[in-house]
């Protein structure tokens, strides 16, 4: 009994000295074993212990509390050929280890390059960084950040692009692959796009403008979405903008979904909201020049192989404030308002997000239905649209049960276009289409646009010749 006794203390003192000896260290030194170099910055790794460390400037490490074992080390480094090795610890231990010199054998390096023939027109693109630095700004605005494109502003909240001196009727804008159709002959008429909607915003004048419309004289603006989702999961996406002059604030945000069990399927929810207050001068505020806009978009995609659909809806919205100063009745009235020092009194400093009258509200809905159809190497697109947009106008009247606009403005409008492009022949390359537009122009209230409907249809071809270095 007293032997059976003494075996087990001497058992229970073994296990209680095994238990208390994971307490080792392992220190080493990492070298190149070609020039001899202290390698900083080596990562040494124990992947049986998930433990990893970096070697210092002097090219040691040191792993603390191991428990007697056998260890297999990993050491890489950048520039030097990676090494595994097992080392035994029993006891406090120290290792030296070498990494070989990794020598690249470059292969043969070929520049080459082919000239292109001069540009006669230009393309200036909006994306990336910088379209992001435009959030929350208008479509006029964001396009004022391109080479020879700037802006026609009719007071704080309107601002339309110009493009060489052009603008308006002179400039087409294609959304999303539609021609955009609203009151955009007036200089207080700005398009009626949401910014948040494009992935890239682009610029084109030149003989590539002509396959959106002869009627493109100062040059075309494409605003182009970013392509839908189509791998496994969903991505979404929140914008904030906040501009202290007016206390504007926009919250834009987006959500795509590709469906696991449906991988040909993919849709994109996207909806913008924009408010901001009366804005401030240097020396006062401007009354009634706040402005409000709800905007938003759904679309939905089907992808396979040799075709894919694509439909589109969105709809934006805004009422925007008119400075209430700037509302003349005569030639005299603006004579003295232009001679005037600063606005009168009475029309400015104050603050808030109200919008009363004079003030403009703009509706504009876009349906779209696309498919595309390759064969072989041919690429065949028909694309159909139909758009609403509503322009209401409210000048300051002596009634305030008066709630009717004194302008109200409405366009529909349809779309047909089919184009064809098709492989090089002959080093011959290019596209061709057909365009059809049907548009109803009609008003109530005040006289100002007859109520007309108009039809047109028309066609291009272009081809791009190139051989060797031509």
């Amino acid at each position: 009994m007293r032997n059976l006794l003494m075996v087990f203390l001497l058992c229970s003192g073994w296990l209680n000295s095994s238990a208390q000896d994971c307490n080792l260290t392992l220190k080493g030194h990492v070298e190149d074993s070609d020039t001899k170099d202290q390698l900083s910055g080596a990562t040494v790794n124990i992947r049986s212990l998930n433990l990893e460390l970096t070697t210092d400037e002097n090219g040691d490490f040191a792993f603390a509390k191991l428990c007697p074992g056998t260890y297999e080390i990993e050491v890489t480094h950048v520039g030097c050929e990676p090494i595994t090795q097992k080392i035994t610890v029993t006891r406090n231990t120290h290792v030296d280890l070498l990494l070989p010199h990794l020598k690249n054998n470059l292969e043969e390096v070929i520049v080459s390059g082919s000239r292109q023939p001069a540009n006669t027109g230009f393309k200036q693109e909006l994306s990336g960084t910088r379209l992001e630095q435009a959030s929350g700004l208008s479509l006029a605005e964001a396009l004022a950040k391109l080479n020879g494109v700037t802006m026609l502003q009719t007071g704080s909240t309107i601002a339309k692009p110009v493009i060489h001196g052009l603008h308006s009727n002179r400039i087409l804008t294609i959304n999303n692959g539609v021609r955009q159709e609203g009151q955009q002959w007036g200089n207080e008429h700005a398009p009626e796009i949401d910014p948040f909607i494009a992935d890239k915003l682009v610029v084109i004048k030149g003989v590539d403008e002509l396959k959106y419309g002869s009627d493109a004289i100062g040059g075309v603006i494409l605003v182009d979405p970013r392509p839908l989702r189509y791998l496994p999961g969903n991505h979404g996406e929140v914008n904030t903008v906040y501009f202290t002059n007016n206390n504007q604030y926009v919250v834009s945000g987006v959500f795509e979904h590709q469906l696991k069990k449906t991988p040909a399927f993919s849709y994109r929810l996207q909806g913008t909201f924009k408010r901001g207050a009366n804005v401030r001068t240097p020396d006062y505020r401007l009354n009634n020049s706040a402005i409000r806009e709800e905007n938003f978009s759904v679309t939905a995609g089907w992808k396979k192989e040799h075709y894919n659909l694509e439909a589109f809806y969105s709809q934006f919205h805004t009422v925007a404030g008119i400075f209430t100063g700037s509302h003349i009745g005569n030639l005299t009235d603006l004579k003295e308002a232009i001679a005037a020092p600063k606005p009168d009194d009475i029309f400015l400093n104050e603050k808030g997000y109200k919008i009363n009258r004079p003030n403009q509200e703009v509706l504009h809905r876009l349906f779209k239905l696309r498919s595309i159809l390759y064969k072989g190497a041919h690429k065949f697109q028909l694309t159909m649209a139909a758009q609403y947009n509503e322009r209401k106008e409210f000048d300051i009247v002596r009634s305030s049960t008066n709630v009717k606009p004194q302008l109200n403005l409405s366009i529909l409008t349809l779309t047909e276009d089919l184009s064809w492009e098709h492989p090089a022949v002959f080093n011959l390359k290019g596209t061709a289409g057909i365009s059809f537009m049907q548009q109803d122009n009609s008003y109530t209230g005040r006289y100002f646009i007859p109520h007309y409907v108009s039809a047109t249809y028309g066609g291009y071809w272009l081809e791009k010749w190139k051989k060797n270095k031509w």
